[in-house]
């Protein structure tokens, strides 16, 4: 599946180089992309919208912890429950309401649990799920290559955001 955040498509038959050129292209595009959502909260935060930003990034968390994270866990449950027949699997019982019911208690007190007060434990563990779905849907959508020289980049971009005084 080619992933609509990505300026070029690697191929099987390009050499390292071609690889490596493309994926830089492609990881700066991506980093320019989250630079440019970082001025829109900087301006959104300067110009005292904290309602506009607590709804976004709310709606951020949603989507992420139920959607996303409940096609990984549809995925999890699908794979991970191998029959004896090779090429077919086994689903345990559960209907598509209940699995629905689940996955938006998940993401409701995930944003719950984030935003507001909750354990330490449990925040970090929510937090920790979160970066998890978000690695596990950039693999599926980013090369390898891509995905390299993307953890590279956004490396020095947080470098530069934290450590520079204008960052």
């Amino acid at each position: 599946i080619q992933s609509p955040y990505l300026v070029f498509r690697e191929e099987s038959t390009d050499d390292s180089g071609t690889r490596l050129g493309k994926a830089v292209v492609n990881s700066l595009a991506i980093v320019c992309g989250i630079l440019s959502f970082t001025v829109g909260f900087f301006y959104l935060y300067k110009w005292n919208c904290s309602v506009i930003l607590f709804g976004w990034l709310g709606l951020s968390v949603t989507m992420l912890l139920g959607i996303t994270g409940g096609a990984l866990n549809y995925t999890l449950l699908t794979n991970s429950y191998g029959s004896a027949i090779p090429g077919t699997t086994w689903m345990p019982a559960i209907d598509m309401y209940s699995f629905m019911f689940f996955q938006a208690n998940f993401a409701v007190v995930g944003v719950v649990c984030v935003f507001g007060r909750a354990p330490l434990l449990l925040k970090q563990s929510y937090l920790v799920l979160a970066s998890a779905i978000m690695a596990w849907t950039m693999s599926k959508f980013f090369p390898e290559w891509t995905m390299w020289t993307l953890l590279c980049a956004l490396s020095l971009y947080d470098i530069f955001a934290v450590l520079t005084p204008y960052g």
